[in-house]
């Protein structure tokens, strides 16, 4: 069995300035910012959230947070799904970072886009916190042994579930970032940002790390 925490999420009632998990927001650097930049365009990717690197799960890394950026601006770029497409990112802290990036604390962040009384556009960023619960997953999460044993419902129960740690879900062909021993970081349901991130038709987001310290991010949809 694998640890984990499951999560929700909920607006915060003010910003959370503390080293905690979160998403959104701005992003609380255990060590000096290091904010990546798309591939595509140059330009700063969009803070998705911050998670610690609980020792009850991965054990003792020298990473304590991890940092989730995905690009989300306009034009349009391609490839945010992939992950050596450039424009998504794991930083991890304390760590390096091989790709482009500069040392700004604050950059872009989650949001809503509203509409003003003039009918402009206007977006509106957010940031929630989240509640953890513990629990423990399977050492595999196979879509076609939970089929053949008529368990769709419960395969579909770890489907729509957020959490930190424990084993993947995926909603195609299981799909690791490349070669190794990669476990799974985070896997972020799209309905826990409420609309707020752009995973494609109701998406999940994937974050690994490997046992080298390593740690990429990458996306599923329908």
């Amino acid at each position: 069995m694998i640890k984990k925490y499951v999560l929700t999420s909920e607006p915060a009632s003010a910003p959370i300035v503390e080293p905690v998990s979160k998403l959104g927001g701005q992003p609380v650097w255990v060590d000096a910012p290091q904010w990546p930049l798309s591939r595509a365009t140059g330009k700063p990717m969009s803070f998705i959230g911050q998670f610690v690197l609980y020792p009850e799960i991965f054990g003792l890394l020298e990473a304590k947070m991890a940092y989730i950026f995905m690009y989300d601006d306009e034009p349009f770029v391609d490839g945010t799904w992939l992950p050596d497409g450039g424009e998504n990112a794991v930083i991890l802290q304390p760590g390096g970072w091989s790709g482009p990036a500069i040392p700004i604390a604050t950059g872009p962040t989650l949001y809503h886009t509203t509409q003003r009384p003039d009918g402009a556009a206007e977006q509106i960023p957010v940031e929630y916190a989240l509640r953890l619960l513990p629990g423990e997953d399977p050492d595999m999460l196979d879509e076609n042994e939970f089929r053949a044993r008529d368990a769709w419902d419960e395969y579909c129960a770890y489907l729509d579930e957020s959490k930190i740690g424990g084993a993947p879900a995926f909603l195609q062909n299981p799909e690791y970032p490349g070669p190794g021993n990669w476990r799974l970081l985070a896997q972020l349901n799209w309905d826990l940002f409420d609309y707020s991130v752009n995973f494609g038709d109701v998406g999940v987001g994937y974050a690994f790390i490997d046992e080298d310290g390593a740690a990429k991010f990458l996306w599923q949809c329908l």
